[in-house]
């Protein structure tokens, strides 16, 4: 129990040594600060997409685009415009590595971003229409 508590505290110093240190930097060179911080979590932000599309998939289910950088996830229940009411892109994406294969394949899908706007405004993807020999008139 002793030793337990002891990793506690070394943990707890190390938090709050870290805690200083940042305050200090940020109090010697706010803009570097910024900068730094901002990277760091624009590096955390793409590794968290990543692994993302890795459990969903890795291209376009429509049109086979494998660009990681066209892709979206699409809402299969059309449930898109709530769900970001009530959450952000960072929360769903944790949210969807927490979930089982079977859960989030019933409610996601990858799709590129032409592909999802096209869903989204004609309700099937131009991809989709042509393959049941439906044309858009």
């Amino acid at each position: 129990m002793q030793n337990s508590k002891s990793v506690e505290d070394q943990c707890l110093m190390k938090t709050k040594k870290l805690a200083e240190h940042n305050a200090r930097q940020k109090q010697q060179n706010p803009e570097a600060y910024a900068a730094k911080r901002k990277a760091s979590y624009l590096r955390s932000k793409i590794k968290r997409r990543e692994a993302v599309f890795a459990k969903l998939g890795l291209q376009c289910e429509c049109c086979g685009e494998s660009d990681i950088r066209f892709l979206t996830v699409e809402h299969k229940l059309n449930d898109g415009a709530e769900d970001r009411k009530i959450r952000s892109h960072e929360k769903l994406y944790r949210d969807i590595l927490k979930m089982n294969e079977i859960e989030m394949h019933e409610q996601f899908e990858t799709l590129c971003m032409l592909c999802n706007f096209a869903k989204g405004l004609y309700k099937i993807c131009p991809h989709r229409e042509a393959e049941n020999g439906e044309e858009n008139q």
